[in-house]
């Protein structure tokens, strides 16, 4: 499904010019682009956003190098390969997915990235005043930096478990069923959605 207004961004589909397109082996941080997507280290976050109190969706394909949709258009994947933090459709959801040394973490409790990882694949600026194209005093809520993944695959992240972040945004560590809300002023919304995972991880 589509979380917010799709399409808000520019371009609508994958990187910026600046973020993430291949070859296979560069790197980004210490995002590689390969062409197959490692599990021994997969957790899923959420990003959601809200610019002047109307919520976006973020884009599909990004960290993906030309992105092309298989059997589903609103689904993304790479013809030529897949940095380790992506996002493949405009859920919000994040894959981040690592080689790991070759270790297999499960379950994978630990952090392996911030956020400023996966804004440097898409190529865009995020600040306490800026998200991307969108400029305004941006608030930051998170439901904490800590594993939440395991054996209940539907979990569901409420309202109340968020807490606001103080700082810089591109500092947060991102765990397996993180949640982290960006809203953009100057209208805010009045209340934040629950949100629900449907992976393990």
């Amino acid at each position: 499904m589509t979380n917010g207004q799709p399409d808000m961004f520019t371009p609508i589909l994958g990187d910026t010019p600046s973020g993430g397109h291949g070859p296979v082996g560069s790197q980004i941080d210490q995002a590689q682009c390969d062409t197959t997507m490692s599990d021994n280290y997969h957790i899923h976050v959420f990003i959601g956003l809200y610019v002047n109190g109307t919520e976006y969706a973020l884009p599909t394909g990004v960290g993906v190098a030309d992105p092309a949709s298989q059997n589903d258009k609103d689904t993304q994947y790479a013809t030529q390969c897949f940095y380790y933090t992506h996002t493949h459709d405009r859920t919000g959801v994040v894959h981040i997915e690592d080689p790991n040394g070759g270790i297999s973490a499960v379950p994978p409790m630990n952090s392996m990235y911030t956020l400023k990882t996966l804004f440097d694949v898409w190529g865009i600026t995020v600040s306490n005043s800026q998200f991307g194209q969108f400029g305004g005093n941006v608030q930051v809520y998170t439901s904490g930096q800590t594993y939440r993944g395991g054996g209940n695959a539907n979990s569901t992240i409420p309202e109340s478990d968020l807490t606001p972040w103080v700082g810089d945004p591109n500092t947060i560590p991102l765990y397996s069923h993180e949640v982290i809300w960006f809203l953009v002023g100057p209208n805010y919304p009045t209340s934040l959605p629950a949100v629900h995972f449907y992976e393990e991880y």
